[in-house]
């Protein structure tokens, strides 16, 4: 059975999975990211290296979630490399 305290921490990592899906949809819909690119980097280091642990323990639930925010953040950081650079050759 899974105690009170495992389930808070999946609670947790869901909530804060969930919060990045409006941001990413913004980035989306509007073709650019507003995240500051410092962060994004840190954060997808971050992720990625949770995301890591999370395989290494395999742990399938903290990886899925840290999968799920990596590849976010890596859309974010698609369109901030990417996307925007080849938007702003055309102008």
């Amino acid at each position: 059975m899974v105690d009170m305290l495992t389930l808070v921490g999946i609670a947790g990592a869901l909530i804060l999975a969930i919060a990045w899906i409006p941001e990413t949809l913004e980035i989306i819909r509007l073709k650019e990211s507003k995240l500051n690119r410092k962060f994004a980097e840190v954060y997808f280091v971050g992720t990625l290296m949770l995301f890591l642990y999370a395989l290494y323990l395999k742990d399938a639930i903290f990886a899925f979630v840290n999968g799920f925010i990596l590849f976010q953040v890596c859309i974010s950081l698609y369109y901030e490399f990417v996307v925007e650079p080849k938007k702003k050759k055309k102008r």
